[in-house]
């Protein structure tokens, strides 16, 4: 995570052995990157490739948090296991349609659909210039 600490406009794209393809963008500048601490961000959204959906993150005060100790990076997570987290290789989208939604999904699993492997995960950094 020393990586992407102090940096903003990322793109964290993650894929699953059955070539799901999806991502999280976080605009927010992810300042002293520390465990079990959630980043605020009104401008974060999840997308799939997939299904060529951007889905908004309701809960804008949790957008992502990282627990370092176990590589679980949770977005849009309330803390419940509700929304979106990965942990080791595994990605879950389950229970995301619980009492207070957490993304404007239509059903559970709707990112990784069947297997939840990831094979890949990779963060990318925008730099914001005006094209003329």
């Amino acid at each position: 995570m020393n990586k992407i600490n102090n940096r903003s406009n990322l793109i964290f794209l993650f894929c699953t052995v059955n070539q799901r393809i999806f991502g999280v963008f976080i605009k927010t500048k992810l300042e002293d990157i520390k465990p079990n601490v959630y980043y605020k961000d009104e401008n974060s959204f999840a997308f799939s490739l997939n299904n060529n959906k951007i889905y908004k993150i309701l809960i804008p005060e949790k957008a992502i948090k990282f627990k370092l100790s176990n590589n679980i990076i949770k977005i849009g997570n309330d803390g419940n296991s509700n929304g979106f987290y990965t942990f080791g290789k595994n990605v879950n989208d389950s229970g995301l349609l619980n009492n207070s939604k957490i993304f404007e999904f239509q059903k559970n699993n709707e990112l990784t659909e069947g297997l939840k492997e990831l094979t890949e995960l990779e963060i990318f950094e925008i730099n914001e210039k005006k094209i003329e």
